[in-house]
This record gives structure tokens, C-alpha cells and sequence, in this order.
């Protein structure tokens, strides 16, 4: 929807917020000990803390934001065919998960583990496979017209069934992560949820004054359960993280278009996917690795400019050229 007169700027704004917040729990990983085969001397108990509520708070919000433009698109006539929708996916979001993916294998001393690990979503990449299989998803489900009826108490009905899925494959089927099943079961909520809010217009029925309160409330319960070392994949962080999108939306929606936040929700994809390979490249000089394990409080920020700056430089040159505009969907 980028550069055009029907572009939601108010999402914008979000998908912008979602990819620091991404980029900066990449910037944190290194002293969180996140990265078990390369991490600081030692861990920094505050970014330990504040990692799993940012980077829960970024994925959920990019994929509630996913929801509301595919609900906001599916009912001005885009989306209806499936065979080119899938397709359109597919470039967009898989293309680019297999040419990083591999670059990252062959590319990037130590963290390669074989092809066999593009099966089990590749470093960060597994939110582009995670992302397209609940596009697969969302296309059977709208057999039922899902996006365009309304119908509150069965759209009500239908957001409680999908949230069965996830504890049967992590519970019962054993899933695992093969072909991030598992995690597309359980970001399947927060999509659907973006198409509900789009169709019931949530966000302009909520007290922007309220949704400030509960930004703050729904912030301090990510740190209580951070704190109190809740396992990271738990659910209370998703619907925590889903709460404080929908009061997002509510308080983002009367905000103007910022020049800049169009700059970077322009190039929000080749951030996200060049990141994370920055930071490793980075961290793979011993002496660069020492320095930045010297200085635990500086360090992040210092990683998380680096890490932002060059991947908006590189998307911003691959973007002039159309031949490799697949290289970022």
C-alpha cells in the first residue's frame, strides 16, 4: 500500500514501531543470551528482562497489522483470487526466506546447521514461512467468508476455536517447530483478530484516553511475567502483546502522516531481513565482540544503530533496482 492515496498511515506508524522493536530485541539477544553460540561474557539481567516483552510485542504486532490491511484490502475487491493471491505470497514472502535463508547457511560462519534447518524456520526468517502459512490458512477459512460477513457472536465463536489449534500441536501432536507449524497455530489468533478489527472498526470505538491506560497496564504485565521467568513461547504473552495492538491502533488512528515514518515503513521488509545478519557479522570479529562485551548498558544501542542504518542503506539501493527487488519480496 506504500506510496499511494488509499495508504492507512495510522498502520504505518505501527509496522515502523513493530520493526524497532524487532530490531532492537535483535540488538538485546547478544547480552540477553539469546544466542546460545555467540553471547557476551555475561548476562545482563535487565536486558534479560526486557527482551521477551519487546520482541513479543513486535511479532504481534506485525502480524495483527498483517490481519487488519488483508481484512481492509479483502473488502475493497483485492485478494479474491486465491491462485494469484498465494502466488503473490509466495514471491513476497517465501522468495526472500530461501535467498537469506541460504546466504545465511553458506554466508555466515557458525550459524548455518545445513538445509535441513530451512525446514524448521531459518534464524529469524521463520516469521516470513510462519507469515505464508497462515495466509494458506486464512484462504480456507474464507470458503465462509470470514473477512466480509458480520457476525459478531459467530466471529467471536470462530477467534476462541482458533485458539485450540496451538496447545493441541505443542501439547498432544508433538509439532515441534517443523515448517513453524506451531507458531503459525499460534500467531493464527492475533491474524484473525486483525480481521475483526478491521471489519468491526475496534480501534474507532475505543477511548484513545483508555488505550494509553492499557498500553501501560498491558506494559507492565509482559515485565511481571518477564520477571517472574514465564516461558517465552507462553500464550500470555501473545494475548497480552495482541491486547496493547488493538489499543495501538485505537491511539495511532487520528495521527498525520509523518514523511518519515513512510520512509520507513517503505523499507520496514529489507530491515527486518537484513538485520539480524548484520549483527552477526558484527559480532563475529573477536575484537568488535570484546569491546561490545565490555560495555553491557552502551553496547545495544550501539548494535541497534549499526544494525538499522546499514540494512535502510542496502534496502534503499536495492529498491532502485527492479531486477533485485526480489531479494526483499
Amino acid at each position: 500500500m506504500s506510496g499511494n492515496s488509499d495508504r492507512l498511515y495510522y498502520i504505518s506508524i505501527i509496522r515502523v514501531y513493530a520493526m524497532l522493536c524487532i530490531v532492537f530485541y535483535h540488538s538485546l539477544c547478544f547480552y540477553a543470551g539469546t544466542w546460545g553460540f555467540i553471547c557476551a561474557d555475561e548476562i545482563t539481567p535487565i536486558w534479560r528482562l526486557v527482551a521477551p516483552p519487546i520482541v513479543n510485542i513486535g511479532l504481534t504486532l506485525f502480524v495483527l497489522v498483517s490481519g487488519f490491511l488483508y481484512g481492509y484490502l479483502y473488502n475493497k475487491g483485492f485478494y479474491r483470487n486465491n491462485k494469484r493471491f498465494v502466488l503473490k505470497k509466495a514471491y513476497r514472502l517465501l522468495i526472500p526466506y530461501f535467498v537469506w535463508g541460504i546466504w545465511q547457511i553458506y554466508c555466515v560462519p557458525g550459524l548455518g546447521k545445513g538445509w535441513y534447518s530451512m525446514l524448521y524456520g531459518m534464524s529469524h526468517l521463520w516469521f516470513l514461512l510462519m507469515l505464508f502459512e497462515i495466509f494458506l490458512i486464512i484462504v480456507l477459512l474464507n470458503k465462509f467468508d470470514i473477512t466480509g460477513k458480520t457476525n459478531l457472536k459467530v466471529d467471536v465463536c470462530l477467534f476462541v476455536i482458533s485458539l485450540i489449534p496451538y496447545f493441541i500441536s505443542k501439547y498432544f501432536l508433538n509439532a515441534h517447530s517443523f515448517l513453524c507449524v506451531e507458531v503459525s497455530l499460534k500467531y493464527l489468533p492475533v491474524f484473525i483478530a486483525g480481521i475483526f478489527s478491521n471489519k468491526y472498526c475496534v480501534h474507532e470505538k475505543i477511548n484513545s484516553h483508555f488505550s494509553k491506560l492499557g498500553i501501560l497496564i498491558g506494559g507492565g504485565i509482559l515485565l511481571l511475567i518477564s520477571y517472574l521467568d514465564i516461558n517465552l513461547n507462553n500464550y500470555l504473552y501473545t494475548m497480552v502483546s495482541l491486547m496493547i495492538g488493538i489499543f495501538l491502533l485505537s491511539v495511532t488512528k487520528s495521527y498525520r502522516n509523518s514523511p518519515i515514518v513512510s520512509y520507513l515503513d517503505d523499507c520496514c521488509m529489507g530491515i527486518y531481513l537484513l538485520n539480524q545478519i548484520v549483527i552477526f557479522y558484527l559480532l563475529l570479529n573477536d575484537r568488535v565482540k570484546d569491546c561490545l562485551s565490555n560495555h553491557v548498558y552502551l553496547g545495544p544501542f550501539i548494535i541497534f544503530t549499526v544494525s538499522f542504518i546499514i540494512p535502510l542503506i542496502i534496502t534503499k539501493v536495492i529498491k532502485k533496482y527492479k531486477r533485485l527487488q526480489f531479494l526483499l519480496g
